[in-house]
């Protein structure tokens, strides 16, 4: 029996059984690496994209002329956002709302959320 085992170890069928299960092992964790590294960077793509649509709502809303329309896509470009960045951002998110939402919005007070926003998508993006 034990010549048998040795001689089993020896052949070439063995061989051909650790180089397939090593070659499934390896593309298994290809795909892995590769899967997680492709939702990354897509992240990262989505990120910029709604910080785009933040930015240019921002300025529309910081005009003089701004209206509710303004301040309804201001809140979207931000739930958008929100999604994505950490939870430590969480509470500039809710500070922008609040004060862009007064009927007379704290321009320093929202200079400062939007500061800290931007901050924490170029950490995101650079990552």
């Amino acid at each position: 029996m034990d010549a048998y085992i040795i001689e089993l170890l020896n052949s070439n069928i063995s061989l051909a059984f650790c180089t397939l299960i090593s070659g499934f092992g390896g593309a298994f964790i290809g795909s892995f690496v590769t899967a997680k590294s492709l939702k990354k960077e897509e992240n990262k793509r989505l990120v910029a994209e709604y910080y785009a649509e933040f930015a240019s709502s921002y300025a529309t809303f910081a005009l003089d002329t701004r209206t509710m329309e303004d301040l309804k896509n201001l809140i979207a470009s931000i739930e958008k956002l929100r999604l994505f960045c950490p939870e430590e951002t969480e509470k500039y998110f809710s500070m922008l709302v609040f004060f862009a939402a007064k009927q007379e919005p704290e321009v320093e007070s929202c200079k400062i959320a939007y500061a800290e926003i931007q901050k924490a998508v170029k950490k995101i993006i650079r990552e």
